[in-house]
């Protein structure tokens, strides 16, 4: 999806993208071993994906301790709200699994982690940090530029690209 990796981003805001980035592995992890066991008692989605959001809260929540008892202050700060959309990418994957595949599946995985990351540096720039919150009307021109960005309806860039051949140079 366009939001998940930025959600996730923000959860990497608190651990660091290192810290982030193993706890997404696990969480993500754990998720797909219990919605298979879910899957086995055959139980309805809204169930199943409050039992996913309590088995990843109560994950973060095993890892939190670790870090207390380990003193890895990055593990204590996490994030609980934004880590808890880690059960919809689970719900994702596994639908993703069963549709086209496990090797698609983990490659999208992998493109959320990406765009995470890459999401992750842009938001703890620290100088773009201090622009918005020296300058908060920035963000009204960030909104009129994705209402632009919205109502555009030509031709995309990739389209000239692909069929270049066909239209020719003009």
């Amino acid at each position: 999806g366009t939001f998940t990796p930025v959600i996730v981003a923000v959860a990497f805001l608190t651990t660091g993208a290192i810290w982030g980035s193993m706890l997404f592995f696990i969480i993500i992890a754990v998720g797909i071993l219990f919605r298979y066991l879910f899957s086995r008692i055959h139980i309805h989605i809204v169930a199943r994906m409050a039992l996913l959001i309590a088995i990843v809260c109560l994950t973060m929540l095993a890892t939190m301790i670790l870090g207390v008892y380990i003193g890895w202050g990055a593990l204590i700060n996490i994030s609980i709200l934004p880590m808890v959309i880690m059960a919809g990418i689970v719900e994702n994957f596994t639908q993703t699994q069963m549709e086209v595949g496990f090797k698609e599946a983990f490659r999208l995985t992998l493109a959320t982690l990406a765009l995470a990351l890459i999401s992750y540096l842009i938001i703890d720039s620290v100088g773009l940090q201090t622009l918005i919150l020296i300058y908060p009307e920035w963000i009204l021109g960030v909104l009129a530029l994705e209402v632009f960005i919205g109502l555009w309806s030509g031709v995309r860039l990739m389209e000239y690209v692909r069929f270049y051949r066909i239209v020719g140079p003009q």
